[in-house]
This record gives structure tokens, sequence and C-alpha cells, in this order.
């Protein structure tokens, strides 16, 4: 369920390339070991989903213990996507995980996308991490295509939150 949310967020780049964050990114947003050359669809593909159930599903588990119901699959879904996107951590030291852990199933997938004045950012942010922070610089930069995944996360973890 999470993996076709993630490729459509990412999209595929069959060669390296640098994100908006300025870091060196490949496949579905790959920033692990990434070599300069050609990657299949394939390759992609194994890499994303053994990513995804090495590093991000033990752990976003871990600290939200009660997304293993299996009524629970699309809020699961939602925020291990956010968590590929964002980072574990920053998914469970969330206002949404907050939520989550006191069984507010709704309101954890409402601040998704719930406005938040960010650090350097100087305004409320549209959302739950939308922005991404250049590297080089440090400046932020609220993105367009952060706030449409913080939707369709919204919308796939609502489906489970009834």
């Amino acid at each position: 369920m999470c993996t076709p949310l993630t490729v459509a967020s990412e999209g595929t780049a069959l060669r390296p390339y640098w994100d908006p964050a300025h870091i060196r990114t490949v496949c579905n947003g790959e920033t692990e070991g990434v070599e300069e050359r050609a990657y299949s669809r394939g390759e992609c593909g194994t890499m994303l989903r053994r990513r995804l159930a090495r590093d991000y599903a033990p752990r976003l588990l871990q600290c939200l213990p009660n997304l293993a119901d299996d009524r629970r699959t699309p809020v699961f879904a939602a925020l291990l996507d956010a968590s590929y996107n964002a980072g574990w951590p920053a998914v469970c030291s969330s206002p949404m995980a907050a939520r989550i852990r006191a069984a507010d199933w709704r309101g954890g997938c409402l601040a998704l996308t719930a406005r938040y004045r960010l650090p350097g950012l100087g305004r409320p942010s549209n959302g739950w991490f939308t922005t991404a922070r250049d590297r080089r610089t440090g400046a932020r930069t609220e993105l367009r295509g952060l706030i449409a995944r913080r939707q369709k996360e919204q919308a796939l973890c609502l489906k489970g939150a009834a």
C-alpha cells in the first residue's frame, strides 16, 4: 500500500541527480549508496521495498506500536511514506505521532496537513514537514510537491482512521 504512494510522490529517476535539498538521489528517492551509473526500474523497486522494510517500517512500529493493528494498515502506509520522505525520527516526534499514540487516529491523520510555524521559515507552513533545507546554504524552502504529498498521505491515512 505504501510503495505506489512513494513511487508516485518520489518519481523514478534511473540516473542520479541532486534533489531540492542538494542530496544525491536516484530511483525513488534513494539517497544511500548512490552510484554514478544507470539503474533499472527493477533495481529501483527492489531498493525501495528493501529500504522501507529494513530501515523505516521497524522504526515506525517501534515508536508507534499501535500501528501494527491490521485495521490501521492505511495509517501505517501513510506514515511509512512520510517516514521515508522526512525520516522516521521526524515522524516519531511529530504532532501526528502524539495523536496516534493517544489513539486519536483521525486527529493524527489531520495533523499531516495542519499548519505549524517552523523555525527558519518565518511564517506558518502549509503543513507538517512541507519544507526542505538546502544542505549547502541551510535555507528552508516550502515545496509544493511536499504539500501535495502530505495531502495524499492524509487521504490514505483517513481510510484507516475510522
